[in-house]
């Protein structure tokens, strides 16, 4: 009995502390909010960060983060406050506009890196945030960012094509541009094809990639790709063939020259992989994968021959 008792006053101690303790949340917040404005820039700190650990939780402190985002002094706080925002969700939308402001004027790297993140994360108010982020293309840490926020928004990425291109040239934002590139859809085919013909190969790596994305209408810039000097370009196109399913067919003729020619067995046992996925589709090749699997047999080359005959079988099974 005496267990019994003290087991349902523990109970009840637990009960009156969670209530205690949900009845605190609103001072808590309250609190935060204070501190924000705090002449303390730990204090300061501490409340941002507080806050954005909250979550979704914080929502009714999204006024104040945000003056605090544009308006304090102290690029912690700031970040804080951004991150807080990101953190908070769909309930910190409103703060968008902020956000972009942030990312226009604020003098911090580290500030802007999360406001392009968090930019991402919303992907809304197109018309005002995908120039912003289009103009921070250009600043040597923040890029990358930008143009990863910018794949987010799809085809509404649009007016940004042009920074898209010219980021192209950077090592650190050139595979985050070609991919936004590739998001936007059929109105950057023309600027990744031409990315294709790109003196620098890393370039044209990327840019087939990125023909992913666009689908059925990239498969004759990418069978052009086939014929690149660089090996790593035509593994990848014939990866993003492979990759576009049954809209890949009308690389049938380019895919068969490979597995016939391409001096590179691993290239040529992708595109015979290609092949045979397309099934019947693929008929037209199978006089390149006959000759290919002799040729293999003749060179000893086990792999290229058991892909060839493994893709004939897909093309032509039996009866």
């Amino acid at each position: 009995m005496r267990r019994s008792l003290c087991g349902l006053l523990a109970l009840a101690l637990v009960a009156g502390w969670a209530l205690a303790r949900d009845e605190d949340d609103e001072e808590k917040l309250k609190r935060l909010v204070r501190q924000l404005k705090a002449d303390s820039v730990d204090v300061r700190r501490q409340s941002a960060g507080s806050l954005a650990r909250m979550g979704a939780d914080a929502k009714p402190a999204v006024k104040a983060l945000s003056q605090a985002m544009l308006k304090d002094k102290d690029a912690k706080v700031r970040r804080y406050c951004v991150f807080a925002i990101k953190a908070i969700g769909d309930g910190a939308k409103s703060a968008v506009p902020d956000v972009i402001k942030v990312l226009q004027n604020d003098t911090d790297d580290d500030v802007r890196i999360i406001a392009c993140n968090t930019l991402k994360a919303f992907a809304a108010e197109p018309k005002t945030a995908v120039p912003a982020l289009a103009k921070a293309l250009s600043v040597k840490n923040v890029g990358p960012y930008a143009a990863d926020a910018l794949a987010d928004f799809g085809k509404d990425a649009k007016p940004a094509i042009a920074e898209l291109v010219k980021a192209l040239e950077g090592k650190a934002t050139r595979s985050y541009a070609a991919r936004a590139l590739g998001k936007i859809g059929k109105d950057a085919l023309p600027s990744l094809t031409k990315a294709v013909g790109h003196k620098d190969e890393d370039v044209r790596v990327e840019a087939v990639l990125a023909l992913e994305h666009i689908g059925k209408d990239s498969v004759p810039t990418l069978v052009t790709a086939l014929k690149d000097k660089d090996k790593d370009v035509r593994l990848n196109a014939v990866g993003t063939l492979g990759k576009l399913g049954k809209d890949a067919k009308e690389a049938v003729k380019g895919l068969a020259t490979i597995v016939e020619k391409d001096e590179s067995t691993d290239i040529r046992v992708t595109a015979a992989s290609v092949l045979g996925k397309l099934g019947p589709d693929a008929k037209d090749a199978v006089p390149a994968l006959e000759r290919a699997i002799k040729a293999a047999t003749k060179d000893k080359n086990d792999r290229a021959q058991r892909a060839a005959e493994s893709a004939l079988e897909e093309i032509k099974p039996k009866k």
